[in-house]
C-alpha cells in the first residue's frame, strides 16, 4: 500500500489496493443474490436440445462454457452469471442470460440492476484469487463467495466500459496467441 501522501490525486487505498475515489469496495454478497445448482432433472433433461429442450443446463466445468445438455424447463430466468464451485475451473465465472438450469453446486449469481453483469465475471476471473483448501475435492460455496470484497465503480455505465475493454483487450490477446502459434507451425 501506499502512504496517503505518495497516492495519485483522486485515488485511494483499500484492502484491494488503489482504486479512484468515488468507487467503492463491497462484499459480492451484499450486491448479488446467490443461489446453488441441485442434482440433475432427469425427467426433464436430454442431451440434444429441440424445440422441446431449449434451456441450457450448466455443470461445474469450464469446457464448452460449462454446457452440459438440456432442459424443458428453466430453473433460473435473467442476466446472471455462474461460478464453478467445485473440481477443475475452480472459480471460473461465465455470464448468463435468458432461462437456463444448474446442476452440481454450481454457484448462480444475480447481480442488483446497478451491477454489470459482465464487469462482475471480468472481475471475478482476472482478480479474484479463490481459496481453496487442500486436500479432497476443491470447493467454492456460496457463503465463501459473498464474503469476496471487490471494487465497484459507481455507475454501470462506467463498469460497462471496463468490461467492454477487459473482454477487447483478453479477444486481443487470443487473436495474437493463435496468430503466433500459427507462425510457429510454419516455421
Amino acid at each position: 500500500m501506499m502512504d496517503n501522501e505518495q497516492l495519485p490525486k483522486g485515488y485511494k487505498n483499500t484492502e484491494v489496493g488503489l482504486i479512484p475515489e468515488d468507487w467503492e469496495v463491497k462484499p459480492i454478497g451484499t450486491f448479488t443474490a446467490i443461489s446453488v445448482g441441485r442434482d440433475l432433472k432427469e425427467s426433464n433433461f436430454s442431451t440434444y436440445q429441440d424445440s422441446k429442450y431449449q434451456y441450457p443446463v450448466f455443470s461445474n466445468t469450464v469446457s464448452d462454457f460449462g454446457l452440459y445438455g438440456y432442459y424443458d424447463v428453466a430453473e433460473y430466468f435473467g442476466e446472471s452469471l455462474t461460478i464453478v464451485g467445485r473440481g477443475v475451473g475452480l472459480g471460473t465465472a461465465f455470464a448468463r442470460k435468458g432461462g437456463f438450469g444448474a446442476i452440481g453446486r454450481l454457484l448462480v449469481l444475480f447481480p442488483e440492476n446497478n451491477i454489470d453483469v459482465n464487469f462482475l465475471t471480468e472481475y471475478i476471473n482476472h482478480r479474484v484469487k479463490i481459496f481453496s483448501e487442500s486436500g479432497g475435492i476443491p470447493q467454492l460455496t456460496g457463503v465463501s463467495i459473498s464474503k469476496y470484497r471487490i471494487p465497484l465503480p459507481p455507475t454501470k455505465a462506467e463498469q460497462t466500459a471496463i468490461a467492454t475493454a477487459l473482454s477487447d483487450a483478453d479477444a486481443l490477446i487470443n487473436s495474437l496467441s493463435t496468430l503466433i502459434a500459427k507462425k510457429r507451425n510454419i516455421k
